[in-house]
């Protein structure tokens, strides 16, 4: 992880994405592997705007221009635009 992070705040996306897959990929494995199920109960830690999926979109600002084209270059397979969609989720 560590160096993927310094591949990251050297702007090299590329790398750093691999890496973070890789990574992802093990723990999925982990979880996968692992006798006891990671989830214990599914908790509902939101009500309201989830229900109306548009109030949801503005409220995130997902509605925003510029992050409906950043979400374009993300699908396309941009590792910038990824890592800043996922920062955009991540950090809310």
């Amino acid at each position: 992880m560590a160096l993927a992070y310094s591949y990251l705040r050297k702007d090299m996306h590329e790398k750093a994405v691999k890496l973070y897959a890789e990574l992802a990929e093990v723990a999925v494995n982990s979880f996968l592997i692992s006798k006891d199920s990671p989830v214990v109960e599914p908790v509902r830690i939101h009500n309201g705007a989830e229900e109306n999926k548009e109030a949801l979109r503005k409220l995130r600002g997902e509605e925003d221009e510029a992050f409906q084209i950043l979400e374009y270059q993300a699908q396309k397979g941009n590792a910038g635009a990824m890592y800043k969609i996922g920062l955009f989720y991540y950090l809310g």
